[in-house]
């Protein structure tokens, strides 16, 4: 196990291995699979898959990037049923 010299550069090599998609990029994506914009939630904003099923879209400006390929892929799903 590594000791880091203080807190600040432990924290700075978590946040450089931790992959992100930027959110419009992932609205782009979304879109383009026939998703769309419902309406916005409490903490989260609410999305239409074209099926019209609704699904909860964070409004970080960086979202995880397994989250955002999870997001892609059941709207893919969605779109074929």
């Amino acid at each position: 196990m590594h000791t880091y010299a203080n807190m600040r550069t432990f924290v700075s090599l978590i946040n450089k291995t931790k992959r992100s998609m930027k959110r419009l990029l992932l609205e782009q994506s979304l879109r383009a699979l026939g998703c769309e914009y419902d309406r916005h939630g409490g903490n989260h904003d609410i999305w239409n898959y074209e099926n019209g099923r609704k699904f909860p879209f964070p409004r970080h400006s960086d979202i995880d990037e397994r989250l955002a390929k999870s997001m892609i892929s059941k709207a893919k799903q969605n779109r074929e049923s």
